[in-house]
């Protein structure tokens, strides 16, 4: 299905292989949403004929283990077969803000092709939890928290709490890097006065056992970035993207920033560039992002997110691609066809993919059905020709 063209001189297009449903919420389901979907494809198993596998992973609203889902079929079945429970702190509640790793190397002793899942566990405090798993995410074993801060307050968020972890694999060092969103030295007053209200902090691992330093990739006094996600391209160049609060720009606009040394991101108070196309368009809130070599000499950079101003006629928020490594962008409808809808919380925090032939996956979650108060969780295996 051709669902657009692009480019004013060039006639590619952006094709919809597989559109399907994971899982769709019921009246008896406790829950009413499936935020912050994230998908894999294995491919560095030991067991060759276990390359291929796709592995998705959702929020659990209730404080319940994480759940997991997975397709033999390149997507076109799925079954849900196993839970995440987070073994390193086992009296908080688990299930927010899911990621999923799968190393494409040793690192220390865990080896080539074990699968890493990180997320954000709550309750009088916020911890980021690291598991491993090597029989495909059906058991895990804790490892250790990579960040630990304050937690819920009655309802609210507190301001000294740790969200939102986006692990990456740097193949010029080998190491594990892991950004987030950090509360913890939020100043004085509400301008946060010798402080920052949040910001985007890593830090990396040599052995997944010791996790090294909390740098600062953009911190901005006041301002709030908050939900980091990063792609490589084929340039060597690093892409952060992430949501900007504090501007004067409505709807939490998605910034973007560019590093070839993840140990080096430049000034901290640089928050990089709004992500905005010709016509004025940016997206906001809840940034996903990845990078394809497929649509060109420099391949394809895919950002979206929970919404975008001005709004679509027809999708909470398109994707915006660029076919010159970030410089410019420009917007498609996307494939998973999200609507906006005050009830629920859909479109937060979607995922993609890109697998090592090219082939983008993208997971997002809209409504069952229209004004309906509960959400599916669907898949979409896309390319750009």
């Amino acid at each position: 299905m051709n669902i657009s063209t692009y480019g004013k001189n060039n006639e590619r297009s952006l094709m919809i292989d597989k559109l399907v449903t994971i899982r769709e919420l019921t009246e008896e389901d406790n829950v009413r949403c499936l935020t912050y979907g994230k998908v894999i494809r294995l491919e560095n198993q030991p067991d060759e004929k276990n390359n291929g596998i796709l592995i998705a992973a959702n929020e659990n609203e209730t404080g319940s283990p994480w759940e997991l889902y997975r397709s033999y079929d390149d997507g076109d079945t799925w079954e849900a077969y196993a839970t995440v429970p987070d073994l390193v702190n086992p009296q908080m509640h688990a299930g927010y803000q899911p990621y999923l790793l799968e190393l494409p190397a040793d690192v220390g002793e865990y080896k080539k092709g074990t699968i890493l899942f990180s997320g954000c566990s709550h309750g009088s405090e916020t911890k980021l939890p690291l598991l491993a798993s090597t029989d495909l995410g059906v058991s895990w074993i804790g490892i250790n928290n990579i960040a630990e801060g304050g937690g819920f307050n009655q309802g609210g968020w507190s301001s000294d709490g740790v969200w939102e972890p986006c692990l990456v694999y740097d193949d010029k060092t080998g190491r594990i890097y892991c950004f987030y969103s950090d509360e913890l030295l939020n100043g004085e007053g509400e301008e946060h006065i010798g402080g920052h209200n949040q910001r985007l902090v890593y830090k990396y691992t040599d052995d997944l056992k010791t996790w090294n330093g909390e740098y600062n990739a953009v911190a901005l006094g006041s301002h709030r970035p908050g939900m980091p996600m990063l792609a490589k391209m084929g340039n060597g160049v690093w892409a952060l993207v992430y949501e900007h609060i504090g501007t004067e720009l409505g709807g939490t606009p998605i910034y973007i920033k560019f590093t070839d040394d993840l140990n080096n991101w430049g000034l901290e108070s640089d928050p990089g560039k709004l992500i905005l196309t010709e016509d004025g368009i940016y997206c906001g809130s809840s940034p996903a992002i990845t990078w394809t070599p497929a649509g060109g000499e420099y391949g394809t950079l895919i950002v979206t997110a929970n919404g975008q101003v001005p709004p679509s006629p027809t999708r909470k928020c398109d994707i915006f691609v660029s076919h010159d490594y970030g410089n410019t962008f420009i917007t498609l409808e996307n494939p998973i066809p999200v609507k906006y809808n005050p009830k629920i919380r859909s479109s937060y925090s979607p995922g993609l993919f890109t697998a090592n032939d090219g082939s983008v996956y993208c997971i997002n979650d809209p409504e069952v059905a229209p004004g309906a108060e509960r959400e599916k969780l669907m898949f979409a295996k896309i390319r750009f020709n």
